[in-house]
């Protein structure tokens, strides 16, 4: 398991991805910049269900967030949302090999 912070000041280079979304607060709080995006790196087990959970360093909100997997195939996303403090991703791995996913959340002062 491992966390990644990527500075940026530009929301529209952090949503190319397989899963985005924006959180409640919409343009309001997407007009805030900058943004900083966290990432929580999980391996799936083979058959597992997993929740991924990544969250904003207080005081910064999350302003949008989502996931990836991986490319070849076999995590299924059960869901992806945002929490009051980041958001949340929850995987099936299909396969009988690990796999990668990740969760992400796009933070910036409310």
């Amino acid at each position: 398991m491992r966390g990644i912070a990527i500075s940026t000041a530009v929301v529209a280079a952090l949503v190319v991805g397989a899963g985005v979304g924006l959180a409640q607060g919409g343009a309001d709080a997407a007009a805030k910049a900058p943004f900083t995006r966290y990432v929580e790196e999980r391996n799936v087990s083979p058959g597992e269900l997993l929740r991924i959970q990544v969250q904003c360093p207080a005081p910064t909100v999350p302003t949008g967030g989502g996931f990836n997997t991986a490319t070849d195939g076999g995590v299924i996303v059960q869901s992806s949302f945002p929490t009051l403090s980041g958001w949340q991703v929850t995987v099936r791995n299909s396969t009988n090999v690990y796999k990668a996913a990740q969760a992400h959340v796009i933070c910036s002062l409310p």
